[in-house]
């Protein structure tokens, strides 16, 4: 089946999270995307699971892979491999995706309102309360400011990232020997950016799950946020590289941590 858009969901022992997650993408208004489900060898029946809950949506293409090696890029990894549409998203298995979701990550590509160079990825808002509160209308507000004034760098977590598959795939994909530290997210998103545009806008977002709440334990400080928000654009391998990278292997903040679920 040739479609626009493969959505990468790995997963380990989601059980709990996962079924919504799959009903919020099988709902999906658009249909032109497939599913790459990679478990992360699971022991909780997530796998079973997530086949009983796309079953009942026989129209959507989904592969079911497996990851023995424990760790959220080399699963990534994985599901990118076997990616063959032009767009690729990396999306949570605790996170609800709004029915326009697909439809708006490829609209935002093919009608890039004559950016110049093209547009190479495209980052969803993450919210944690209902579309029409003042909460979520005011963080919308607050992305949009900060993509426009800090545009070199992300403003979006792993599970709302789309990219052009080439792109993604040329810069060396998710997994880079570089950085094997939490926070790959914003790590590909440096590399993605120098290829050209990434955009936000105000009707693409999403909902994570609201274990999020306390993620200090796998996470970087106010400090290490306020050097990598005023690094210029020029400067931000070697906030990455040189110094990020030393104060996360100091503090052991490694990929395979996520596993722990201490957040």
């Amino acid at each position: 089946m040739s479609v626009k858009l493969s959505i990468i969901i790995p997963y380990f022992n989601e059980r709990k999270y996962l079924p919504q997650t799959l009903e919020s993408l099988g709902q999906q208004d658009c249909r032109d995307f497939c599913l790459i489900l990679v478990d992360n060898a699971s022991s909780d029946g997530s796998v079973d699971i997530a086949r009983a809950v796309m079953a009942r949506y026989p129209d959507i293409a989904v592969y079911y892979l497996h990851n023995p090696v424990p760790g959220q890029l080399p699963t990534l990894e994985q599901g990118l491999a076997a990616a063959q549409s032009p767009y690729v998203a990396s999306c949570d298995a605790d996170t609800i995706y709004p029915s326009h979701y697909v439809r708006q990550c490829i609209s935002l590509f093919e009608n890039g309102g004559g950016h110049s160079p093209a547009v190479v990825g495209v980052m969803a808002v993450d919210l944690y309360a209902p579309l029409e509160s003042e909460k979520s209308q005011s963080r919308i507000r607050k992305i949009m400011r900060k993509s426009r004034w800090f545009g070199s760098q992300c403003h979006a977590g792993g599970y709302a990232h789309c990219y052009r598959t080439d792109v993604v795939r040329r810069v060396g994909g998710f997994e880079s020997r570089d950085w094997p530290y939490l926070l790959y997210d914003h790590e590909v998103y440096e590399r993605v950016r120098d290829h050209g545009v990434i955009r936000y806008h105000p009707n693409h977002y999403c909902f994570p799950s609201d274990r999020r709440g306390d993620r200090s334990a796998v996470s970087w400080t106010w400090g290490e946020r306020m050097v990598y928000r005023f690094t210029p654009a020029f400067g931000k391998k070697w906030f990455f590289y040189q110094f990020l990278a030393k104060r996360f292997a100091r503090r052991g903040l490694v990929q395979v941590k996520l596993r722990e679920r201490n957040f």
